[in-house]
């Protein structure tokens, strides 16, 4: 019955990135702290320029490795189902993008962690891409997410010392870049 539906193929990919996190939680657990560290972004430090490379796959705890793998699975499947394509490039994007943001913008004396700048670049292409792309589907689904999501916006802003709001913003900035850009290619093309 689903075997013709985009979905099965759509969710293929970020299931495999959301796998990744979790085998590098199931690491971290071995790893020494040091090793940890030099994994997550420390903003304008410059002896610390592989967190840029590594952060989305440090998490600082099980519900943050939860909450991160689930708007990647949801998210990022949404995506998926324009093409994986669209999916790889929000998510190289997201992640390169991000940490170069989050190394230049975010908190000084922080270390941060974690694909919530991903997830938040996810759901800026989302809320963007339909009205850029203007088609009828595309916008519905933009509208689809805005109501599902709209309540994530409050991670934009400073409401906890422990979370990276910079790196929300980075990421949701850098989504709805990756829409204008993808979306005017659509809209060239047809």
């Amino acid at each position: 019955m689903f075997k013709d539906l985009p979905w099965r193929k759509a969710v293929k990919l970020p299931l495999f990135f959301s796998a990744a996190l979790v085998i590098m939680f199931i690491l971290e657990i071995l790893l020494p702290q040091s090793l940890i560290s030099a994994m997550s972004v420390h903003p304008r430090k410059l002896g610390h320029f592989s967190g840029i490379l590594f952060h989305p796959l440090v998490h600082f705890s099980i519900p943050h490795l939860v909450s991160n793998s689930l708007g990647v699975i949801v998210l990022g499947s949404l995506i998926s189902v324009y093409s994986s394509r669209y999916f790889l490039i929000v998510t190289a994007v997201g992640w390169l993008g991000g940490g170069i943001l989050i190394w230049l913008i975010g908190s000084g004396q922080t270390m941060v962690g974690g694909a919530s700048g991903i997830v938040y670049c996810y759901l800026g292409f989302l809320m963007a891409y339909g009205f850029i792309a203007k088609n009828w589907k595309s916008i519905l689904l933009s509208v689809v997410v805005v109501f599902f999501f709209y309540s994530s916006l409050t991670g934009l802003f400073p409401t906890q010392r422990a979370i990276s709001w910079e790196g929300h913003i980075a990421g949701f900035a850098l989504g709805l870049a990756c829409a204008y850009w993808l979306g005017r290619r659509k809209q060239v093309k047809n």
